[in-house]
């Protein structure tokens, strides 16, 4: 089959942009022909994949997607593909990958501003009852989203398992930790608000000084750090950040941190919970990932329910660093990369694409 895979932007350190160039190497490795549509690309380029970079006008990021998204109609158009698979919401998908941040509709005066106009028609234009678009899931909470807001048909819903590198699993049990050991606690987004980095640093602060003092937060991601040195500075922790930035070696840090800290506001998904999970590492994260529930099923760390508080996560944080509740936690991890379905995404999502499209061609 020929296959146009779309999406707004693609860097490598996005976990959207890493599932779509998971599926597409994919599909090419099935014998399918796969073209990627995106308005600007960040790294290397696969062989065998075709890339169509497409920078278009817009004073604000909402005009340049809607512009986007006439453009690609267009080129539809004028090239047959046998199926266009979205990662990013927009108008004349045969398959939406959900993994994209959801956006609650505007109430009042605000669903009057063009900004939340024109996501709500991008939004509309996947999910809508009036549209065919076939839904790839990761989780029951987004199907229980859509359906609520726009009365999406069930069987346009495909769940699929997650997709994590099984090579990312730990190789060997980790050595136990004492009181006087050094903890490296890991922060990994490439949104620093949304992912809760101010939520992280505040817990980090509240740690009794004789733990915060032998603690490291380690803060990667394709973000800037420069909102938060204020607090940083304010709370004291100047000493204890390390600041990586944008980085190809997640699985290396992951290979030497303690804790995952992810109190992040909203995430549909949230990958990196299960690549921290494999690797070893426990958790800490919120209710608000929808892949928290893997981390509370396996009993390797804890998970803060909605409303959120920070003294709750405060407590887990101080609790989960005490050197016997660490070894357990780690234990847990390691059984979970053992025994957990999470390593079948691309093979299923290949299978389900074919099916999908043979049906529609039919």
């Amino acid at each position: 089959m020929k296959l146009l895979f779309c999406l707004f932007n693609y860097f490598p350190y996005g976990g959207l942009q890493r599932d779509c160039m998971l599926l597409a190497k994919a599909c090419l490795a099935a014998g399918d022909e796969v073209d990627i549509i995106t308005q600007s690309w960040t790294g290397p380029k696969v062989p065998g994949i075709t890339v169509h970079c497409i920078p278009v006008r817009g004073w604000a990021n909402y005009q340049k997607c809607n512009n986007f998204t006439q453009y690609v109609l267009t080129f539809i158009k004028k090239n047959h593909y046998d199926g266009v698979i979205g990662f990013d919401k927009m108008p004349g998908l045969d398959i939406y990958y959900a993994a994209g941040a959801y956006r609650s509709k505007a109430q009042g005066l605000l669903s009057f501003l063009p900004r939340d106009r024109t996501y709500e028609y991008l939004q509309q234009s996947v999910f809508s009852s009036l549209q065919k678009t076939h839904i790839l899931l990761l989780t029951k909470t987004q199907q229980d989203i859509f359906i609520h807001h726009y009365a999406t048909a069930t069987a346009r819903f495909h769940m699929l398992p997650p997709g994590i590198d099984p090579n990312r699993r730990l190789a060997v049990p980790r050595a136990k930790k004492t009181l006087l050991d050094q903890k490296n606690i890991l922060f990994i987004g490439s949104s620093f608000k949304n992912k809760g980095l101010e939520r992280a640093l505040r817990a980090v602060a509240s740690l009794p000084k004789e733990v915060r003092t032998i603690t490291k937060l380690w803060i990667v991601g394709h973000d800037s750090l420069m909102p938060y040195w204020f607090l940083i500075k304010q709370l004291g922790l100047s000493k204890q950040i390390k600041f990586i930035g944008a980085s190809d070696d997640v699985p290396q840090l992951l290979q030497h941190a303690d804790i995952l800290l992810h109190p992040a506001h909203l995430e549909l998904t949230g990958t990196v919970l299960l690549e921290a999970l494999v690797a070893g590492v426990p958790v800490l994260t919120t209710a608000a990932c929808g892949f928290a529930d893997y981390v509370k099923a396996s009993g390797a760390g804890k998970v803060i329910q909605d409303p959120f508080s920070q003294a709750a996560l405060n407590q887990a944080l101080q609790e989960m660093l005490s050197p016997d509740e660490l070894h357990h936690l780690q234990e847990k991890a390691l059984d979970f990369s053992k025994t957990a379905d999470v390593y079948r995404m691309p093979e299923v999502a290949v299978e389900l694409i074919h099916e999908i499209l043979t049906n529609i061609a039919s």
